[in-house]
């Protein structure tokens, strides 16, 4: 496959000029997300491991095939679209209150804003955590009224305890950003180097 060599952020941290309305860029990241918007550059991949061409595909066949690889995507700074604060929330739901619960996990799921909702133990009584990106903490504190407080009839009694985080996105005030996957196949190398 042919790759593009697309110039890297020289490390400067000017601010990116796309903005919401862009449509020419905001189309073409939307590509790159789609399932086949990227692909693996075995040749670079070969140059990287010494392992031969259909010794990597074979590998990324078998990746792809049992599930681990499930999709290529990019690794987006989403400070640079405008995007400066994670929030993190825990919450005390009350798991009896289904009809509301089913409503507040529907709007939950179609949310752009969540990134990731899981059940949680062992930390008091919270159960529940949900990570959501914005802009800022104002709009944050407007979607929640929007989205579920005004809404969902009984959202409030729902809820029954909160503990809301903010995280900075902002380049200045992270010390390490990592991608998950990224990290476990770091983790999984240096487990290799001890043996």
């Amino acid at each position: 496959m042919e790759s593009l060599n697309i110039p890297k952020n020289n490390g400067t941290n000017k601010k990116c000029q796309i903005k919401s309305d862009d449509s020419i860029r905001l189309k073409v990241l939307s590509a790159l997300f789609d399932k086949n918007g990227l692909k693996p550059n075995i040749e670079y991949i070969s140059k990287k491991t010494g392992l031969t061409r259909r010794t990597i595909y074979n590998s990324l066949e078998f990746l792809n095939e049992n599930g681990v690889i499930r999709e290529y995507h990019p690794f987006l700074d989403v400070s640079k679209l405008g995007f400066l604060l994670s929030s993190i929330s825990l919450l005390q739901v009350d798991m009896t209150r289904t009809k509301v619960l089913n409503e507040f996990k529907k709007r939950l799921a179609n949310d752009p804003n969540v990134y990731q909702v899981s059940d949680i133990t062992g930390l008091d009584t919270y159960n529940v955590v949900i990570m959501e990106v914005y802009g800022s903490v104002e709009e944050y504190t407007s979607s929640m009224k929007k989205k579920y407080y005004t809404k969902i009839p009984g959202f409030s009694e729902l809820v029954t305890k909160r503990i809301i985080v903010y995280n900075s996105l902002d380049d200045g005030s992270v010390y390490k950003q990592a991608h998950i996957p990224k990290q476990v196949i770091d983790i999984l190398n240096e487990r290799q180097r001890s043996y």
